[in-house]
């Protein structure tokens, strides 16, 4: 899509009406499927960018500022009528961590909830992440729970 490529260059309004537009007309064959990476942020659901989608997946890291704009575009996703809100807390460093998202983000506008630990190969092997998803980690079985929950959007 593009973005801000000098500041005070402005806004990416005409992109994201253009995006919306070829979204919303876009003809899918039955098992054909949108996926839609976006910058963080709320600006795609504020430009109902995403107006259609059935599933919006916040991924945050597992603090307190990065849990709070999850759970902002979490609401603005419900907003906008997404059915499967999905919250995927990325680098979470144990137990501690893991605790904090739960009692706090357990409920509200996320359907579900994936923690996805903290692995040091990822960033050891970045870019390239072919390795990495035929390997048995923690982080791998995790990230196949999600791709299980995406893949089912009625359960």
């Amino acid at each position: 899509m593009g973005g801000v490529a000098q500041a005070g260059g402005g806004c990416l309004c005409a992109e994201y009406t253009l995006l919306a537009a070829i979204l919303r007309d876009l003809q899918l064959l039955r098992d054909e499927v949108i996926l839609l990476d976006t910058p963080a942020g709320m600006e795609h659901f504020g430009r109902a960018v995403a107006d259609g989608f059935t599933t919006a997946i916040m991924v945050a890291d597992p603090t307190s500022s990065a849990l709070s704009v999850a759970n902002g575009g979490a609401v603005l996703a419900r907003q906008l009528g997404i059915r499967q809100v999905i919250l995927a807390v990325n680098r979470v460093r144990g137990d501690e961590d893991a605790r904090k998202v739960a009692g706090r983000y357990v409920s509200g506008p996320f359907s579900r909830q994936v923690c996805l630990p903290y692995d040091p190969e990822i960033l050891r092997r970045e870019p390239a992440v072919d390795r990495l998803i035929a390997c048995e980690s923690a982080y791998m079985r995790q990230l196949r729970t999600l791709a299980g929950i995406i893949g089912d959007p009625g359960g």
